[in-house]
């Protein structure tokens, strides 16, 4: 069974509430965004593919592994009409084939590690305006956590930035609200005082998050639970150089996976 997230389930489902149905005419078209992770489909001849987590998307603009490698994260804007004769036998080759409403963002990955200083700011930190923010592309596949965060900065600012998520070594699940919750931590540098033009930005990131996840499973799995929760920390107030609050989001759902 494949790990699947209930975020991730969230996220499709709000994808296909946000495809634009085109009846008119006889067609059957849909248009939306997703995020994933870049993928060689052996079961469809070596095929570059878009895994969603939900669905394999083939889209011949990405069929390209010198631009879009194997294990890339992207986010985009896509189209696909059942229509078509690609599609006609979508079901028994396991792949959506679709088209691109424009260029696709490749999202920047980073290495989730365990958080060994929660207090000391580092060099060139930055307080977040919040860990999480809505988006087009928040998703879980193949151990890649995608969500934007946002950051007041400038746009020569945000070229500088370095984002880091962490979890405490010792993976213990704390009640809220009858839910167990599993902490993680998101923080960012940036270098740069130049601040003309700064505005509230959402960033989307992707951070690989296999490890934790799947021990936070593996304990989860122990206790015969089908669920558990992931929240995100940042921080907002600092002195002398230390961290004096943190806030946090509200839990997100994963489902726990039998295998």
């Amino acid at each position: 069974m494949k790990k699947c997230s209930m975020w991730a389930v969230a996220a499709l489902s709000a994808m296909m509430v946000m495809f634009t149905s085109c009846l008119n005419g006889g067609t059957n078209e849909v248009s939306g965004w997703t995020s994933g992770v870049m993928t060689r489909n052996m079961n469809a001849g070596g095929l570059m593919m878009l895994n969603t987590g939900g669905a394999m998307l083939y889209v011949p603009e990405l069929d390209n592994e010198d631009t879009y490698p194997a294990n890339t994260c992207l986010g985009v804007n896509f189209m696909i009409d059942y229509s078509s004769d690609a599609n006609a036998a979508a079901s028994q080759q396991n792949y959506l084939v679709a088209s691109l409403l424009q260029t696709p963002e490749v999202i920047e990955q980073w290495r989730a590690t365990f958080a060994t200083d929660t207090v000391n700011l580092m060099d060139n930190e930055i307080l977040l305006t919040s860990a999480y923010a809505a988006s087009n592309y928040q998703n879980y596949v193949n151990g890649w956590l995608i969500l934007a965060s946002s950051v007041r900065a400038s746009s020569s600012q945000l070229r500088t930035m370095e984002w880091y998520m962490s979890y405490p070594a010792q993976l213990q699940a704390v009640d809220y609200q009858g839910k167990r919750c599993y902490d993680f931590y998101v923080r960012a540098t940036m270098e740069g005082t130049d601040e003309t033009g700064a505005t509230v930005t959402a960033v989307p990131n992707a951070y690989n998050v296999k490890t934790a996840i799947d021990q936070i499973n593996s304990i989860e799995k122990a206790e015969g639970n089908e669920l558990f929760y992931i929240r995100f920390k940042y921080a907002t107030d600092t002195l002398n150089n230390q961290i004096t609050e943190w806030k946090m989001t509200d839990p997100m759902a994963m489902q726990v996976t039998q295998q």
